[in-house]
C-alpha cells in the first residue's frame, strides 16, 4: 500500500484558526481544532484508499510503464487515453 501522509494537518495550531478561520465563522461557533483534525484524517483516509488495481497501475507508471486498463474498463476511454500527451510527456520525463 502506498501510504498519504497527513502530518500537515497536525501542524496546524489554534492560532492560525483564530486569525484564518475565526473572521469566516458565526459568531459563537464553536471550533475544536482537534476533533475537526481527527475527523478530518479519518476521512482522508478513507477516501484516499486505494484499491490493488490503482495501486499496481501507480507502480506500473513509475516503472514507465502505462497500463491504463488498470483503471478503465471502457475501450473507448482506453482508445482516447492511449496516446494522451501529458502522459507520454510523463513517461518520457521519467527516462531521462
Amino acid at each position: 500500500m502506498i501510504p498519504f501522509n497527513f502530518e500537515s494537518i497536525n501542524q496546524i495550531t489554534q492560532k492560525q484558526i483564530k486569525s484564518d478561520l475565526f473572521p469566516v465563522l458565526r459568531k459563537k461557533e464553536n471550533f475544536d481544532l482537534f476533533t475537526v483534525k481527527s475527523e478530518v484524517m479519518a476521512w482522508l483516509e478513507e477516501v484516499l484508499r486505494m484499491e490493488n488495481q490503482e495501486e499496481e497501475y501507480l507502480h506500473a507508471f513509475i516503472e514507465k510503464s502505462f497500463r491504463p486498463e488498470l483503471l478503465f474498463d471502457s475501450e473507448e476511454i482506453l482508445a482516447r487515453i492511449q496516446n494522451h500527451p501529458m502522459v507520454l510527456w510523463k513517461l518520457l520525463q521519467k527516462q531521462i
